[in-house]
């Protein structure tokens, strides 16, 4: 069981590194005009597959061209960004309309997830609730990226060193917090508590000691691979 839910997680790997493997001649060889059509594509294609393909198992969520779209709304963030950099005018007035977006979506999106439990074997909201999550998470992005640096409240939370500290962990919190969470309820299960405390504690203890060791981690192993850089890849500046 540990081994199963420490594999689980390494679906989101293999949905990125099929869109890198794809994406990356596709931006090489394309037009501008190619991009934007492949990206918007992607959009259509991917939901109507999810809707197509879906079991009560679920289990198209977890294929490339199924999730493709989430990948693909990124990417258009990013030519957005590119191409009218020079133009600070029009990027301001798209910036203006995609704050109202956010704000009207932000709701829409909890409530529809709600209104369904969060059930991924519901057709709907494995078809048009991961619509609305992942353009919310996009919408998200766009206005950090276009804000970064700024004094807003929320920017200010977001460069918290607390919260950065959690970023630089963020990826080993990601691959091993599963099984470490499965030991931790290995471990309060010995005490034979009662249902409620149970779950807390053993949402805490696994909190705390995936924590410790996604730190442990990234002294250990991740900053002095990482310090390897300079030597290995050096800047060609």
């Amino acid at each position: 069981m540990p081994v199963m839910l420490g594999l689980a997680v390494l679906w989101t790997l293999s949905v990125e590194e099929l869109f890198y493997t794809f994406w990356a001649p596709v931006v090489r060889w394309f037009s501008r005009r190619q991009l934007y059509f492949l990206l918007v594509a992607a959009c259509i294609v991917a939901p109507i597959l999810r809707w197509l393909l879906h079991t009560p198992k679920f289990p198209e969520i977890f294929t490339f061209y199924c999730r493709m779209d989430a990948l693909a709304y990124g990417a258009l963030i990013a030519l957005i960004l590119r191409d009218l950099r020079s133009r600070p005018d029009l990027l301001d007035r798209i910036e203006r309309f995609l704050r109202g977006a956010f704000l009207l979506w932000l709701p829409v999106t909890i409530v529809f997830w709600l209104a369904l439990h969060g059930d991924q074997s519901n057709r709907y909201l494995t078809s048009f609730g991961l619509i609305l999550a992942d353009v919310l998470f996009t919408l998200s992005v766009f206005l950090v990226l276009r804000n970064s640096g700024g004094s807003q409240f929320w920017l200010r939370i977001l460069r918290t060193r607390w919260l950065r500290g959690i970023g630089k962990i963020s990826y080993s919190l990601y691959l091993f917090n599963y099984p470490i969470r499965y030991y931790a309820e290995r471990i309060v299960a010995i005490f034979h508590l009662s249902r409620r405390v149970d779950a807390v504690l053993s949402a805490l203890l696994g909190i705390a000691l995936s924590y410790l060791f996604a730190l442990a981690l990234w002294y250990l192993v991740e900053s002095r691979i990482l310090a390897l850089k300079p030597r290995l890849a050096p800047d060609p500046a």
